[in-house]
């Protein structure tokens, strides 16, 4: 009984030890925690090990199930095939391998993951997978309240960026709301709390084109439901009441960087209301309103380092297509100085870029008509209404794509592999 309830929730279960490893092998447990070089090579192991299990898993179930040859799984071992014969002749002839390996591994992972999912016996049953999915969630939004309440408290930055918790928490919204119409009471009660959270944790993220993009989906949503599903729309708006009246309380609180995330996702506010001045045209004598003017100023200076920034890394991955545009260099990691003292070394946050450094022009061909047969199968799997939700997932991960590193994030990754394999099961027979 205790294996099988093991094996039925191994997702979960490796999901939260991956947010673990996440955690530990983290800048700031670099920083705060003293790891020897043989732990950092260890946790490195850890934090790939569950993608290239996935992808021998996969080939283990083609072959027994004698499914090599199907169309998906030719375009799939078509780009390992490639990818590796690249690889090879980059380490002969002294190139960047390792940068572009990482990349791969978490890449053939996911879509590995969304590929076999409808393959293995326990996740045959969607709700097994289902349920798999709402623990990975209540997992992650009880680590981000851990580290918002405790180690942000101390240190004032977070071991794993808040916008990553955003991008996942963003992708899952619609899958709740999917939920909302669900008979069993404690399954709906369960997808309205998460929900609640999700939302929540967005708006905390202090992430400009998260806070746009969560418009965008309680929008589009909340139009659907109008037309389509009525009953699910009072459970869906009092789930954004209960997100807002929380933020807030935390705002009001002024509980951690809250208020500092909420003024630079909203900052246009300011173009609006002037803090500087009153109804009645005096001085400001409220010290909040001095405290939130200084914050805007902060903010803004923020914001433009960060565009600054990111159109810097993307720039650097242009000038490195160049160098090999049909089959990459694979050196797809940057070296970008954010301070006096402090150099990072990031990606171009920008998936299409990241892709055709490490793959070139003829891996990114391949990659993407993978990508977009595993999308089309799920569409044509699935009725008119998860067809919808289907289609919001995909448009915020295509958006996502081209501002973040979305498959340098295994935690990202993670997530897209165990969504895009849970909407291609979650059919019809949920309400039975």
């Amino acid at each position: 009984m205790v294996g099988k309830t093991l094996k039925n929730y191994s997702v979960s279960l490796i999901y939260i030890l991956h947010l673990l490893v996440c955690f530990l092998s983290s800048h700031w447990s670099l920083e705060v925690i003293s790891i020897p070089s043989i732990g950092l090579k260890l946790l490195t192991v850890l934090v790939y090990l569950p993608f290239l299990f996935v992808v021998l898993l996969k080939i283990f179930i083609d072959i027994k199930n004698n499914t090599l040859f199907k169309s998906v799984n030719i375009l799939f071992y078509s780009f390992c095939v490639y990818y590796s014969i690249v690889s090879v002749i980059r380490y002969l002839t002294h190139n960047e391998v390792k940068e572009s390996v990482y990349f791969f591994v978490v890449i053939a992972g996911a879509l590995a993951f969304a590929l076999a999912a409808p393959e293995i016996k326990q996740f045959r049953n969607n709700k097994c997978l289902v349920n798999n999915l709402m623990i990975c969630s209540a997992a992650a939004s009880f680590f981000r309240i851990f580290i918002l309440i405790t180690i942000t408290k101390v240190f004032r930055f977070s071991p794993i960026n808040a916008i990553v918790f955003a991008c996942c928490f963003l992708l899952i919204i619609p899958f709740y709301a999917n939920g909302l119409s669900v008979e069993e009471k404690n399954q709906k009660a369960i997808n309205v709390v998460l929900l609640t959270l999700s939302v929540v944790f967005v708006l905390l993220s202090g992430s400009r084109a998260s806070f746009f993009l969560l418009l965008f989906v309680i929008f589009v949503i909340a139009v659907y439901m109008i037309i389509k599903e009525r009953r699910s729309l009072i459970l869906f708006f009092a789930s954004l009441l209960c997100s807002l009246l929380l933020v807030a309380a935390l705002f009001a609180c002024n509980i951690q960087d809250v208020r500092k995330n909420v003024v630079r996702e909203v900052w246009f506010l300011n173009s609006f209301v002037k803090l500087e001045e009153t109804v009645n045209g005096e001085d400001p004598a409220n010290d909040t309103e001095n405290d939130i003017e200084e914050l805007i100023n902060q903010q803004n200076e923020q914001i433009d380092r960060s565009d600054s920034g990111r159109k810097e890394l993307m720039q650097a991955g242009l000038n490195e297509l160049k160098k090999n545009p049909l089959f990459g260099t694979g050196d797809v990691l940057y070296e970008q100085q954010m301070n006096e003292t402090y150099t990072a070394t990031q990606s171009s946050h920008n998936f299409v870029i990241e892709s055709l450094v490490a793959f070139g022009i003829i891996g990114t061909l391949l990659l993407a008509a993978l990508i977009l047969n595993i999308f089309v199968k799920a569409f044509k799997a699935i009725d008119w209404k998860n067809r919808f939700y289907l289609l919001v997932v995909l448009f915020v991960y295509l958006a996502f794509s081209f501002i973040q590193p979305l498959f340098f994030n295994t935690i990202i990754a993670y997530n897209v592999a165990l969504i895009c394999s849970a909407l291609c099961l979650f059919q019809n027979k949920l309400n039975e």
